[in-house]
């Protein structure tokens, strides 16, 4: 949510510093509490952002020169509950995920410009997919774990042997609904941008955004490999965007990590909603 924030500060939206921790940031006279959609000063910021749409600004990413247009996702549960929000964003090749890496000047923004109108989102994506399929799979695995204390089979050492089981029934079956299925639908349309390849463009501080993915890189050897000499099986699950990056199964639990790298001891660490959330 920060990354939106940047930018609706470039669209005129908002002022102040979206990564410090607390976070300073104010549209209009409103302050931001919260990095979350649920936010006062972010609904409006969200607001304002859509309704400047065709504006257009540029950003740095790791894929080739394109256009697109940020989107909120919101994930729902078989009952229509939501579940999940983020940022994506269209391209001509699908949705991708929301990691745009720096802002690029108005300049060269304005020489990368592409012309012509982008087509409308298609829900029936790769990414879209995957991202529901993974949100099934944590869906299921909390349902299931809920499910299974609520045994039929009840004795008097069971929190829930007095519980009247017309009730553990309902229960049940609320439950088991939520299991029908994750759908998607668009929340939002946050604005139009250019992305720009950094690999192919000179101007900026390749150097600096090089080295970062190396600290991070470094990070994620460094505790996937902790991870197995404790006996555990790590998968790297960094780029599926859930809040964590390392999901590692050990012998009797199921451990969500999320990994940090710095360049110095005293480097501010932060987490993002969508981080804390996951734990």
């Amino acid at each position: 949510m920060s990354r939106f924030l940047t930018l609706a500060t470039e669209l005129g939206v908002g002022t102040g510093d979206p990564s410090r921790n607390p976070v300073s940031y104010y549209v209009g006279a409103i302050p931001v509490k919260n990095l979350s959609v649920n936010d006062k000063a972010i609904k409006k910021a969200l607001e304002k952002a859509s309704q400047a749409k065709a504006e257009r600004s540029c950003f740095l990413w790791g894929g080739k020169t394109t256009e697109g247009v940020i989107y909120e996702l919101e994930y729902q549960d078989g009952t229509g509950e939501p579940i999940y929000s983020e940022l994506a964003i269209w391209t001509p090749e699908g949705f991708k995920p929301y990691k745009i890496l720096d802002r690029a000047i108005p300049t060269e923004c304005r020489e990368h410009i592409v012309q012509g109108t982008i087509s409308s989102p298609s829900l029936k994506d790769e990414y879209i997919e995957k991202r529901k399929a993974s949100l099934y799979q944590s869906l299921s695995e909390r349902v299931n774990y809920i499910l299974a204390i609520l045994n039929p089979e009840l004795d008097s050492r069971s929190p829930l042997y007095k519980v009247d089981m017309a009730t553990v029934n309902d229960l049940k079956k609320k439950l088991s609904e939520k299991l029908k299925g994750v759908s998607v639908r668009i929340a939002d349309e946050i604005g139009n941008i250019t992305l720009i390849d950094y690999n192919t463009n000179a101007g900026y501080n390749l150097d600096l955004l090089r080295h970062k993915k190396e600290v991070e890189r470094a990070a994620m050897e460094y505790v996937m490999d902790y991870e197995r000499e404790k006996g555990c099986y790590p998968k790297d699950i960094h780029d599926e965007n859930l809040g964590y990056d390392i999901e590692s199964q050990c012998e009797n639990q199921t451990k969500r990590i999320e990994v940090k790298g710095i360049s110095k001891e005293d480097e501010d660490i932060i987490l993002t909603p969508n981080e804390k959330k996951s734990f």
